[in-house]
């Protein structure tokens, strides 16, 4: 059971990749135009919040995608967006 598991994500890892990149650049944009007051619905909570956090989240996807090509662009992207993750964490304070 493990086996086929750990088979079947190592031939769709890259489509699962790009899935998620996709997921995340959408809720990227939803937040940038919350942010700008674009929304047609009632504002969010904490947009700048929310951006920083999907912006995180959009870099840690690139950077599983740029990973087998570059080992220094993928730690620079992750090191990236961690600091956006704890900025985001601190604009809540």
């Amino acid at each position: 059971m493990a086996n086929s598991v750990l088979s079947w994500h190592a031939r769709f890892e890259r489509r699962i990749e790009w899935g998620f990149l996709f997921v995340f650049l959408a809720l990227l944009g939803w937040n940038v135009l919350d942010l700008l007051g674009l929304s047609p619905w009632e504002p969010g909570w904490r947009p700048l919040q929310s951006t920083l956090l999907a912006s995180g989240l959009v870099l840690q996807a690139i950077a599983a995608l740029v990973r087998p090509r570059s080992r220094c662009a993928f730690y620079f992207l992750l090191a990236l967006s961690l600091l956006l993750l704890v900025i985001s964490v601190q604009v809540a304070r």
